[in-house]
């Protein structure tokens, strides 16, 4: 018996409806406040042959980061001075855009004083394994490392590597033979994690807090996502202006 499909298309309306609940997130001093605002959008679709009409909502987190302007203005006639405070809440992805592209990462690289390099051996007396890592160092105190690895700014790294590498600590080491070196005992940083087709989002970790949520970052882990780890701050002086890029692929 021959059976024969009709397909039949009818046409719809499509109304879109976005509103924004916020949180915000306590940062430790010298860390990015981050507010993470929930967006929910109302999907309507309006049937135009059988007059129905349904609603889906969809909730997204979006993460930001919070910023505090205060923009000062003098009258020069009357003599008097208006201070505004401004709240801006920027999108992570937007911050990504703007400040973390390639072409600024490399300019960045390009201009940068190298402190030489060296290489990493770190044997792991459970598994009995040698890892090794090569990396140039940014500064002729500290390195950064993440598990058993020193990270190099700009990287790439399979699907099974990232996989391995969220279940360890990011952590600032230092150079304990060099001279005027002081052990990094309090350091914190900002980690951005970006993936297509996904709202980019943002930890603040600390030396008392240095894991990733591997719960949050593991969806996140497929080819073409990026992570950032900047804005690294080392005993309340010491700034290391760096961008540390790791790309999936």
């Amino acid at each position: 018996m021959n059976q024969k499909l009709n397909w039949t298309f009818r046409p719809i309306a499509l109304l879109f409806v976005a509103f924004f609940i916020s949180n915000d997130i306590a940062a430790s001093i010298d860390t990015i406040p981050i507010t993470i605002r929930e967006r929910i959008d109302t999907v309507i679709t309006f049937d135009l042959e059988t007059k129905e009409e349904n609603q889906v909502i969809v909730k997204v987190d979006e993460y930001n980061f919070f910023t505090v302007d205060t923009i000062t203005v003098f009258d020069t006639e009357t003599f008097e001075e208006t201070v505004t405070v401004v709240r801006n809440h920027i999108p992570v992805r937007e911050y990504v855009e703007m400040w973390l592209n390639e072409d600024k990462l490399l300019k960045n690289i390009a201009n940068k004083k190298y402190y030489g390099t060296d290489t990493l051996t770190v044997f792991d007396s459970n598994t009995y394994e040698e890892f090794y890592s090569v990396y140039k160092r940014t500064d002729p105190c500290y390195y950064i490392t993440w598990g058993n690895y020193g990270l190099q700014e700009i990287s790439n790294q399979s699907v099974s590597g990232m996989e391995r590498k969220i279940k360890y600590p990011i952590q600032i080491n230092y150079d304990g033979i060099k001279d005027g070196c002081n052990k990094a005992g309090k350091y914190s940083m900002n980690v951005i994690v970006t993936a297509p087709g996904m709202n980019a989002i943002s930890f603040n970790l600390t030396e008392s807090d240095e894991m990733i949520p591997e719960d949050k970052i593991k969806p996140y882990i497929k080819k073409g996502a990026r992570i950032f780890i900047h804005h690294i701050k080392i005993n309340d002086e010491h700034k290391l202006n760096d961008v540390y890029a790791l790309k999936v692929i």
